[in-house]
């Protein structure tokens, strides 16, 4: 009866993808994940927000798009699409042209999209370059 909306960071549609930016995934392989949400929404008829970093090389290609569609497809979902931020591990944003194309696909598969609007990378504050800036200071 709890009253709670479910935003699962989720970031690449692979065990291979996922283990290499997110630890967790170890334990809980994204086979787990999704069937927790499933579970939650077969209890709460409650939409999930995925949150899906995209990393340019790493987690943007058409064949992810389409991999990460198929994942969710049982779902009543909503993914945010979020551009990396430049920072310390090297990761580098993906065009807009990507991002598009990526979004496009999801669309086409009848999941709502957001691509998330970048703040604060114009004076270094965004997400993950706090951080670089502190390793800078090191």
């Amino acid at each position: 009866p709890i009253e709670i909306r479910l935003s699962v960071s989720l970031h690449a549609p692979t065990n291979i993808q996922r283990d290499k930016i997110m630890p967790i995934n170890h334990k809980y392989p994204v086979e787990e994940l999704i069937q927790a949400c499933k579970n939650y929404q077969k209890i709460t008829n409650k939409r999930v927000t995925f949150e899906y970093t995209a990393i340019k090389g790493f987690n943007d290609s058409e064949d992810d798009a389409r991999n990460l569609a198929a994942l969710i497809s049982d779902l009543k979902v909503m993914v945010n699409v979020i551009p990396v931020n430049d920072n310390p591990a090297g990761f580098e944003k993906p065009s807009k042209r990507f991002l598009d194309t990526f979004a496009r696909i999801l669309i086409n598969k009848g999941i709502d999209v957001t691509i998330r609007a970048e703040k604060g990378s114009d004076i270094e504050a965004a997400c993950g370059q706090l951080k670089k800036r502190f390793i800078e200071k090191q």
